[in-house]
């Protein structure tokens, strides 16, 4: 045996263990060095994508003959997904190589390598040279469970796409055709290292999102995916990391008399990430490279205004809101030393270097812990205790964590395509001169891991010295759902980052008192409160003429003048003891002036509808959750339409006005929960001319929708949506004489709702809300013609 079988041979209990299941392999003596010639190309190195749906994989380590144990497990498991349900025993398999010699597959060392394999785990292996997969249709290929396409050669798969089978490749050309890739072989050479991005599937679930480092090197082909392709495994660090990241490094320096300084600094690396963060502050993109600054106290916000071509606007003019942004990053900091450390501690200072010579966005903080250790009376010893000390301590920390997680997922899925959020921490804590620890090495003992599903997960540990100590974190938050429901998170959380450290100090030069701890529960209640008025005033014209040979002609003029006010507010209480949404509160007021008229001659059968947008605003605004920095838009669009259908000959003149106001939103208060806000006032009038033998309905509508949105993505909503309804039918009496009837109503439908994902409703202990709360009809008239 083989140094390189021994080796495998030693490994595999602990891979089978890992991967809950049992592959045989056999020893290939490794052929000589492939004539092929390392090349890269530009794109991203994906060596493993699959398409969930369809069950198609493109899998990089086409160099069975020579293929570490890391990757047949990574093969092992792709191949039970393509084929599952199926058992192994019962699965057929389609093996496709490159012929050579007689054109049998021994020839073939890296299709010999599979076939192997299968073989022994009790697959029915057929095979089939590569040059002759386009003279086999796809009736074919849809007699077998899965088609192994097992050559870097060319080769026609279209039939076997046709068939609708299970399909696994080497050859990166075949990703576009199967439409996960773009096709093309970005890189092929040998390499050792790896790198797990995705293990939410089953080909790579027993693995952690880490580097993977096979057992020697081996030849790999890469392409980059697109379309439905999902990357599990990259072959280069630089595509493998995440674009979003963020480094917190804090030194904490313990004084003899328990108080501390904190010097914090915050790194996000350049990314979209970064640009929301300047962008918070005010920080224009005109600051030199290097050049610190003290955090702005205030932040502009400029209301966003887009207005289509056509529309007339009245006393509307872009607002700006000014946001104490400095204050708000100052209690996020406070917030998350407090709720997680168990640390009251009172900012001094904070700057920032919007770009850094690193080719990030760096803040500094300068900090006062007024007490972080506390005397043991009657020794010369001290205690640092950290973290939460009872159970409402304990279930803010859990709030505050899950908050953190549907926040995170929420910002993640703002932008497009699929991020990865990493997250890192160092909170390095120095004791006093002549201190040292008493326990170093049962503070090491100490470390939390806590897997949320869907590749997220948290995790914490400790580092010790005799002088000093240091906790490490790090977070790794997907775009996936987390599987881990509340109870389930609380007990996961429920003594995260708690530890007790003591020291001795052993020479005292100056006897000091202890310092005085600042509680978090000294700031006002309801810090967290938000209040936004807005109104706006705009008035349009709609029209549009449909022409239909000599059958028919249709005029709609539509003329709103509307006046609209709003309203968005919260009142939030977060306190280190406890922490909750008070209430919230969204309300628009419309005063229209609706005028529309209508002009139709008509010998057909006609639909037509016309919308079109009249505006669209947003404003932004944005908080801190600890150090987790959160924005938010409101929005506000409106729209206006006419829907209409005529039947028969008809010719018809008419107008409606319409004014009055309408006020409508809704709330939700702590301990009653939703309610509805409303009240109106209207008044109209109208005139029709009406001649012919048809019918005719017509519905002008303008509707208003405002949103508030965390990181655009989800978040409470009004909808307001005033409508016209006019009716024209015409009925045959029993002495076949014509008589006709009109209607017109003056209708409102307001929809009202809020929608939190994930997390954040369980923590506001909100429900998802979403429904018509009316759909009133304000004013009605009728009459006769004919």
């Amino acid at each position: 045996m083989t140094k390189k079988v021994l080796a495998i041979a030693l490994r595999l209990p602990a891979l089978t263990t890992a991967a809950a299941a049992t592959y045989y392999f056999c020893a290939v003596r490794a052929p000589p060095r492939p004539a092929e010639q390392p090349r890269e190309t530009a794109g991203e190195k994906d060596a493993l994508i699959i398409d969930d749906a369809r069950k198609y994989a493109f899998f990089g380590w086409y160099k069975a003959s020579n293929m570490p144990f890391q990757a047949w497990a990574i093969f092992g498991r792709t191949v039970e997904w393509a084929i599952s349900p199926i058992e192994p025993g019962r699965a057929k398999v389609l093996l496709i190589y490159r012929p050579s010699g007689d054109r049998s597959v021994w020839h073939d060392p890296d299709a010999l390598a599979v076939h192997n394999w299968l073989s022994v785990q009790g697959y029915k292996v057929y095979v089939l040279p590569c040059d002759e997969t386009g003279k086999k249709g796809p009736n074919y290929y849809a007699q077998y469970d899965l088609v192994l396409y097992w050559t870097r050669e060319k080769g026609d798969v279209r039939n076997i796409l046709a068939a609708g089978v299970p399909f696994i490749t080497v050859r990166a050309a075949h990703t576009s055709d199967m439409g996960i890739g773009t096709g093309v072989e970005t890189s092929l050479r040998p390499r050792r290292i790896f790198y797990v991005v995705n293990n939410v599937h089953p080909p790579t679930s027993f693995l952690p999102l880490d580097r993977l480092e096979m057992g020697f090197e081996t030849w790999a082909s890469t392409t980059e995916a697109s379309g439905d392709g999902l990357v599990l495994v990259k072959a280069e660090v630089e595509s493998a990391y995440p674009r979003l990241r963020m480094l917190v490094e804090e030194q904490v320096s313990v004084q003899e008399n328990g108080s501390a300084t904190i010097s914090m600094v915050i790194k996000v690396p350049e990314s979209p990430l970064a640009e929301q963060l300047r962008e918070a502050f005010g920080i224009p993109t005109t600051v030199p490279p290097g050049h610190e600054m003290p955090i702005p106290e205030w932040a502009t916000s400029k209301e966003v205004l887009e207005v289509p071509k056509g529309v007339t606007l009245e006393g509307m003019n872009e607002t700006e809101t000014r946001l104490p942004v400095r204050e708000l990053f100052h209690q996020g900091i406070i917030m998350e030393h407090q709720v997680v450390l168990n640390i009251s501690v009172q900012v001094l200072s904070s700057s920032i270097i919007p770009f850094s010579k690193e080719n990030a966005t760096e803040i500094k903080v300068l900090a006062l812990a007024a007490q972080l250790a506390r005397p043991v009376y009657g020794t010369n010893g001290w205690r640092i205790e950290l973290g939460p000390r009872d159970e409402n301590g304990t279930l803010t920390l859990v709030d505050f964590m899950a908050t953190r997680l549907s926040l995170l997922q929420l910002m993640l899925r703002a932008w497009p395509g699929e991020q990865v959020f990493e997250y890192r921490s160092y909170f390095n804590v120095t004791l006093p001169p002549e201190s040292e620890l008493a326990d170093p090495d049962g503070l090491e003992k100490h470390g939390w891991f806590v897997y949320l599903g869907g590749g997220s997960k948290v995790e914490a540990y400790v580092r010790a010295s005799r002088s000093s100590f240091c906790i490490e974190e790090e977070w790794f938050v997907t775009e996936y759902e987390l599987e881990l429901s509340p109870s389930n998170i609380t007990q996961a959380f429920y003594s995260y980052k708690k530890l007790d450290a003591s020291y001795v100090i052993k020479k005292v030069a100056v006897v000091v008192p202890p310092g005085t701890a600042r509680p978090l529960s000294a700031r006002p209640e309801g810090w967290h409160d938000f209040d936004y008025h807005f109104s706006k005033t705009w008035s349009y014209t709609l029209r549009k003429t449909w022409t239909f040979g000599s059958s028919a002609t249709i005029t709609i003029r539509a003329i709103p003048s509307l006046t609209l006010s709003g309203y968005v507010g919260w009142r939030f209480h977060w306190a280190w003891f406890h922490s909750y949404l008070e209430w919230f509160k969204a309300w628009m007021r419309i005063q229209p002036s609706f005028r529309v008229e209508v002009n139709l001659d008509a010998t057909m059968d006609i639909y037509r509808s016309r919308s079109c947008q009249l505006l669209s605003t947003s404003v932004s605004f944005s908080f801190w959750i600890g150090i987790i920095y959160v924005w938010a838009y409101l929005k506000l669009n409106v729209w206006a339409g006419v829907e209409f259908h005529a039947h028969g000959e008809i010719h018809v003149n008419a107008w409606g006005q319409l004014t009055g106001w309408l006020k409508a939103g809704v709330k939700w208060q702590r301990g009653q929960g939703w309610r509805k806000i409303w009240d109106r006032g209207v008044s109209a009038s109208r005139d029709i001319s009406i001649s012919g033998e048809a019918s005719l309905s017509i519905h002008p509508y303008a509707k208003g929708r405002l949103s508030f949105l965390f990181y655009n993505v989800a978040g409470p909503f009004v909808e307001l949506k005033p409508y016209i309804s006019i009716y024209i039918s015409c009925e045959i009496s029993g002495e076949f004489e014509a008589l006709g009837r009109w209607d017109i109503y003056f209708r409102l439908k307001i929809v009202a709702g809020a929608t939190f994902a994930g997390w954040l409703k369980s923590l506001l202990d909100l429900s998802d809300y979403s429904r018509t709360l009316a759909d009133w009809t304000l004013a009605h008239w009728s009459g006769t013609w004919g």
